[in-house]
């Protein structure tokens, strides 16, 4: 849409605010941008791009500076085979497998859950489909599919998952078109839902 690329001052202060929710989420950020996003969803879908690649940045522990990001709230998950064994030299040293997604911190997955739900479903789930939701969705699925296939902890993601859900079940019951189109060019769609426990 040509209006994607407008800016105004909110857009700025929005960017800000959603930067300042994937380093340290609290109660209070996530009611301000809520608010938001009720009142200027259009604004608000403008940043679903910068949303997705914010979760991706924290999937991998760090952020866009290379920096670790805060332990608080993060849960870790722990390769199944354990930790793998390198040489250097003439010592023998034990190396922690870390990939994408083994870590995540879940307030800022979930906030971001609460706040989409919180926007008209007409903007979202039409708007939203063409300007990167998608994007947004299938972050969540990447996580879940590493913490259930691969690390065999779908406890881990029990919380997120169950609110994950709701959005999918109500972005099928106002845009189905979108979703099977979304399939359609997704060819691990399908699998990556079953992974995250959640009906096609």
């Amino acid at each position: 849409p040509w209006w994607i690329d407008w800016r105004c001052p909110l857009d700025d202060q929005l960017s800000e605010m959603l930067s300042n929710l994937t380093k340290a989420p609290h109660q209070r950020l996530v009611q301000s941008i809520t608010d938001i996003a009720k009142h200027h969803p259009l604004i608000f879908v403008r940043h679903l791009h910068f949303i997705s690649q914010k979760l991706l940045d924290d999937g991998s522990g760090r952020g866009s500076d290379e920096q670790s990001l805060m332990k608080r709230g993060r849960i870790f998950g722990k390769h199944p085979s354990g930790d793998a064994v390198a040489q250097m030299g003439d010592r023998t040293v034990r190396v922690n497998i870390v990939l994408w997604g083994y870590s995540f911190n879940e307030p800022v997955w979930t906030s971001v859950v609460e706040v989409m739900m919180a926007l008209p479903v007409e903007v979202v789930f039409s708007c939203g489909a063409k300007i990167g939701l998608t994007d947004v969705l299938g972050a969540y699925l990447r996580l879940f599919a590493v913490h259930t296939d691969e690390l065999n902890l779908e406890s881990n993601i029990s919380r997120v998952r169950e609110k994950f859900s709701k959005l999918i079940e109500s972005f099928k019951k106002c845009n189905a078109n979108a979703v099977e189109d979304w399939a359609h060019h997704d060819c691990k769609l399908l699998e990556l839902l079953s992974f995250a426990g959640i009906g096609a």
